[in-house]
Parts: C-alpha cells; structure tokens; sequence
C-alpha cells in the first residue's frame, strides 16, 4: 500500500488543513493508501501545503495555497515569507495547485514551474441530506459567509450588499468565522464567531445563498463546503472562486471588480471598491431560479471521493516518473 507523508494531524491549520485532514480519512476508510508522518523514513512519497517538511531524501508533493505579493508587505517581507515556499517548489517531484488562477499567480510570481503539475481544486464531502426540493419561499431570505475575516476578505462590502438588498428582499446575513475589523452592525447581520463545524454546516443546511466577495482568492474551502451541501453561491469574477462555479454550476459570478494585473505587487489588503449593484443583481437571479440552479448544480468536482482519487493518481503517477529515473540512473 502507498505511504503518503503528511504533517501530523495537529499541525493541520485552517482551510488548508482541514482538506489534507479529509484526505486522510478518506484514503483510511478506503484503504487505499496509508497516511503516514512527515518524518516517516518507511514513506513512499510526501504530500505538503505549500511548504515541505517530510525528509531530504524522499520525493514530495506541494499542494500550492498561495504565495504573498502584498504591495505593502502588510504580513512582512515578501521575500522572506516566500523564501520557504520557493525552495520547496524549486525541489518538489510535483505540484498541485488549486486553481488556474493560482497556478498563473505563482508562474507571474516564481517563475517557470520546471516538475510536472496539475490542477486540482479543494473538495469536501458532499451532504447526504438532498436540498433539491427545499422551498425558497422562505419569510426570510438566509445568507451565510464565511472567513478568516481580514481586509481583504471584505466584511464591509458584503454588509453593504445584504444592507441593499434588505430594501427588497426581507433577508439576513450570519457571519460565521473571527472579525478582525470594525464594521457596521446592523439588525440583519448576526455575527457567529469562530464556530465548529457542526455549527458551520448547521448554517449551511439552512442557508439560501452564500456570499463571497473575497479579493484575489485562489480555491476557498468554505465555497466549496457551501456547494457540497448544494447551497447557491455568489461571488466576484476575480480570483480563483468563479473557477469553482463554472466547474459545478453552482452560482453566479458577479461581474463587481475590474480586472487587476496581479504579475505585479497588489494592495491586497486595501481591496477596491466593488459594484455593489451587480452583485445584488446576482443574488435576485439566483433568488428566483433557485430550484433550477440546485437541479442542475453538479458536485462531482468538489466531491472529496473524487478529488482524493485524482490526488491519489498524480501521486502514483509522480512516484513512477522518480522511480523510473532512479532505474534509468542505476
């Protein structure tokens, strides 16, 4: 059986981890590889989030989450942030990034990407209880988003959104996730917190549409767990996010941001300012074509089945390139 090296489950942060976290069950209940730790010398091959940290002689994977090119070096020295990133790329058998966003992101940035590569968005295990036949006939219209709630992140504008929208549509928003900026409070806007993820997919069964306005994002996985319980979603035509909706039909992308050159340093943390009507415009399109929409969404490529499969193949197909150097060598 295939030995993947990942980083031990209490290493695991955030979005990032918790995906390698459902990848590792999967691959458990399927037995069809053995996660094993990063410092296992019995490893077949490494699978790491953007920076490696398996042993120096065994072949890995890097699973891109991004680079930094904050013009402002809001989070510090791009080029100190990147050193690890870059060495890692520099030396991995193979890399996965999440998005062609992401992937034209870090050619703009890095260079050219000399391994073999693939693109492969995030996935999440799809809810059982079916959404297809749930009313939007509803009192109240519920939005949910969700985020790590920096700057860019844009809490502000998503209030604005909902608070226009409020003038024609009887609605609420739930923010789900730590707000780290002071923002509007409003009788429509409930602010969750931190929450686990029962609470969090709690929202998801019940929700009507979710909202993300993110700048610059390269493959959320709080839309792709949005999509796996068949929850509508609405997002700007920058980053990678619209990616996910034209792959599932699962939304709309609200044409709200001009377009940006992101080979150069952005302002990432000072966001434009975006069309807030175009994006109202989306939610009352998937408003009144919801039970279309939810009928006609396909899930399979955020399916964490299939995504761990593909994972899986690139994986294999990675180790036999090495081990037929390897033969070639001897």
């Amino acid at each position: 059986m295939l030995k993947i090296a990942m980083q031990p489950s209490r290493k695991r942060k955030g979005g990032a981890g918790s995906f390698l976290n459902h990848l590792d069950r999967i691959y458990s209940e399927t037995q069809v590889a053995n996660v094993v730790g990063s410092k296992n010398p019995f490893q077949d091959i490494g699978l790491f989030n953007s920076v490696a940290s398996g042993l120096p002689f065994k072949p890995y994977v890097l699973r891109m989450d991004g680079i930094y090119f904050d013009q402002f070096e809001t989070m510090g020295s791009n080029r100190k942030l990147n050193k690890k990133i870059y060495h890692s790329i520099r030396n991995a058998q193979g890399i996965i990034f999440q998005s062609r966003f992401s992937k034209q992101l870090i050619v703009d940035h890095y260079g050219f990407i000399e391994c073999p590569s693939t693109i492969i968005s995030n996935g999440s295990p799809i809810a059982l209880k079916s959404r297809l036949n749930q009313s939007a006939s509803k009192d109240v219209v519920k939005i949910v988003c969700s985020a790590v709630w920096r700057r860019h992140k844009r809490l502000k504008e998503t209030i604005a959104v909902v608070k226009q929208l409020y003038q024609h549509y009887p609605c609420e928003l739930v923010v789900l996730g730590d707000v780290e900026e002071a923002v509007e409070e409003c009788d429509f806007v409930t602010f969750m917190g931190d929450v686990n993820r029962e609470v969090l997919f709690s929202h998801l069964q019940d929700a009507d549409i979710f909202l993300h306005l993110c700048w610059l994002d390269n493959c959320p996985n709080s839309v792709v767990e949005a999509l796996a319980h068949r929850v509508p979603v609405v997002c700007s035509n920058l980053g990678g996010t619209q990616e996910l909706i034209e792959s599932t039909g699962g939304g709309r992308v609200a044409n709200c941001d001009e377009l940006v050159d992101c080979s150069k340093l952005v302002d990432l943390y000072n966001p434009p300012p975006l069309n807030v009507d175009a994006v109202v415009r989306e939610i009352a399109f998937v408003l009144e074509n919801s039970q279309v929409l939810k009928s006609e969404m396909d899930v399979t490529p955020i399916d964490i089945n299939e995504v761990s499969k593909r994972y899986l193949n690139f994986l294999v197909e990675i180790l036999n390139i090495e081990n037929r150097s390897l033969q070639t060598a001897c």
